[in-house]
């Protein structure tokens, strides 16, 4: 059942109370209660299509691979780094995953802490109503939320930590919900990552950018703690390979040629490479 502690109204910025089947701010605003569980607190002006986020098909298939335990070393190395800031705390930990998907790490965080013994409030959100009708099938203790990182419908000063796997930072946003000394965790895609794949697709490898911590200093933060996790020769079978290559963009951006190739491969060993990087708010 959703928790509406900690949420505010993204119209108007007052919080929300469950009555009945909705949540209603102050100001007399009405969110209703999907039948899974979920919130839909995304404002149609704040939306810029008519179906924002991953489609039913990409998230279907990223609950697939997901679900098969191929990124599950990833997930572990994710835990590593976050369960020791929680287990330092005293009280409840209040924790988001800011564009949670289908709710994969975030469920599996929620019962890493819950086996501590620790009391915990999870909220994830995403922009995508696929991935969260998807999220509500994996835990109904966590408040699932159809929402937007430009503008988490979550209190000031609310959170102690944010987690946002692979997505879209917004690093003022986060700021206004994370409490003095929180932390922000950022896990993305290391320079290798999927490189082979990477190969198949493009004519040309981009190399990576240097990271730049100009805006996380502006917004307050202080990097704390960067570690890497790198796999070489993950082998991947033909379904894991159609699935990854569907939950990613470089399926929009492969040629037909090069979708075809693919296809015809029964499995491809593959790199995992990311980063952990956790930002403490000063």
């Amino acid at each position: 059942m959703l928790n509406p502690s900690g949420l505010i109204c993204p119209l108007d910025q007052t919080p929300l109370q469950l009555k009945e089947r909705r949540l209603q701010c102050l100001q007399g605003h009405d969110f209703d209660l999907a039948k899974q569980g979920y919130c839909h607190l995304l404002p149609v002006q704040n939306k810029r299509s008519k179906d924002p986020g991953d489609s039913k098909a990409m998230v279907a298939a990223r609950s697939k691979f997901l679900d098969s335990g191929i990124y599950q070393p990833i997930a572990d190395f994710m835990l590593q780094q976050v369960l020791p800031l929680l287990l330092e705390q005293s009280g409840e930990n209040r924790i988001a995953d800011a564009g949670c998907g289908e709710g994969y790490y975030l469920d599996l965080l929620e019962q890493s802490c819950t086996e501590q013994g620790r009391e915990i409030r999870c909220i994830g959100y995403d922009i995508s109503k696929w991935a969260v009708l998807r999220a509500t099938r994996r835990s109904n203790r966590i408040s699932w939320l159809v929402a937007s990182n430009r503008q988490p419908p979550i209190e000031p000063d609310y959170l102690d930590l944010i987690l946002c796997m692979f997505g879209y930072v917004q690093f003022e946003a986060f700021a206004c919900c994370l409490k003095t000394g929180g932390y922000l965790v950022l896990v993305d895609a290391g320079p290798e990552h999927l490189i082979e794949l990477r190969e198949r697709i493009y004519d040309q490898v981009k190399p990576a950018r240097p990271y730049d911590q100009a805006e996380a200093k502006a917004a307050g933060y202080e990097l704390i703690s960067e570690q890497a996790l790198k796999l070489d020769s993950v082998m991947m079978d033909a379904a894991q390979l159609e699935q990854l290559m569907l939950m990613t963009p470089h399926f929009f951006r492969a040629t037909a040629e090069a979708k075809n190739k693919l296809q015809q491969l029964k499995q491809l060993e593959l790199t995992l490479d990311v980063v952990c990087r956790i930002y403490q708010l000063k």
